[in-house]
């Protein structure tokens, strides 16, 4: 009885549907329908740096790509919105630890509630006979409950991080027919398959979160001799030539990023779309860009702070 009284009254209607369809209009004046997440059913997570307990400091760099591959690897998920503390770097600086790593658990739950994200995690890296070994534990926020513990081993970083990415998606309670029916490309395909490029890439990411916009071009400039494909380097070399006033470079990393379009997740290829519109002084391909942006993803503080300042500038207060 009770089946046939919801049959009747939702007739027709959403009855616990966690997508909805949205029509955008891209740069292009095209009309685009698009089946979103709706907002409340995201998960967010927010990745902390794994602390190196091996004894060898050569892997000392392993603590803050992980979690950058991470996040990349993760973004390929409809379901998911996930950051690594790279941008908090200096706030983590005052809070007195002068290295974002081995964090106390009620700090990293502050930050991760202050970015409004659902789980954290954090793990421990090691290496024995040569293998990769994480052992990672993921906290829901709000309560600092530990959801799950678990570990994963590899013989390369890239491998470590496709073990890894599978691993939070199952403890944080996705089902496993999203999991096994979802696009998930290596690691390796989609961030770089070089673990020079890696190293320097790390490196780089360091000097950004540190304003050392020359420390961080130097770097990525390295990453890129060793792999020329790595689309994400370029779009944070952009901003780093931007920060030191080298617009030119800056539009050419772009197009370099922009012609490598299927290794840039879709918030990565807007933000570099966004980036490379106002430098070609392209204002109305910007607008459409963000405005895009921010439809497809609701929950992107980034996207409606851009489109802010974009209705600012043209006084739509």
């Amino acid at each position: 009885i009770a089946f046939l009284v919801l049959a009747f009254v939702f007739e027709g209607k959403e009855l616990g549907a966690i997508t909805t369809t949205v029509t955008v209009e891209n740069e292009d004046g095209d009309r685009i329908e698009k089946v979103v997440l709706k907002n409340e059913f995201r998960k967010k997570i927010f990745i902390f740096s794994m602390e190196n307990v091996s004894g060898d400091t050569s892997l000392d760099l392993l603590q803050y790509s992980i979690p950058e591959m991470t996040e990349y690897d993760l973004s390929q998920d409809l379901l998911l919105t996930s950051q690594t503390a790279t941008a908090i770097y200096p706030r983590i600086a005052e809070a007195g630890y002068e290295d974002p790593v081995g964090l106390p658990i009620t700090l990293m739950r502050k930050f991760a509630e202050q970015r409004h994200m659902n789980y954290f995690m954090f793990g421990k890296l090691d290496q024995q006979d040569g293998r990769y070994r994480l052992d990672v534990q993921l906290y829901e926020t709000r309560l600092t409950r530990l959801v799950d513990e678990f570990s994963v081993e590899a013989e390369d970083p890239f491998t470590l991080v496709d073990q890894l990415s599978v691993k939070v998606k199952k403890a944080m309670g996705l089902p496993e027919s999203h999991i096994s029916e979802t696009i998930d490309l290596p690691v390796s395909e989609i961030f770089t398959d070089s673990e020079s490029a890696l190293h320097y890439f790390a490196r780089a990411m360091k000097e950004n979160a540190l304003n050392n916009w020359e420390g961080n071009v130097r770097y990525m400039e390295q990453a890129l001799r060793e792999d020329p494909d790595f689309a994400l380097a370029y779009v944070v070399m952009a901003g780093a030539y931007l920060n030191i006033n080298k617009v030119g470079d800056a539009m050419n990393a772009l197009q370099s990023a922009l012609d490598l379009p299927y290794k840039l997740p879709e918030r990565q290829l807007y933000i570099a779309k966004y980036i490379n519109y106002l430098l070609l002084q392209e204002a109305e391909k910007a607008m459409a860009v963000v405005k895009m942006w921010v439809e497809l993803y609701p929950d992107d503080i980034i996207a409606h702070s851009l489109l802010a300042q974009r209705y600012a500038l043209r006084n739509m207060f």
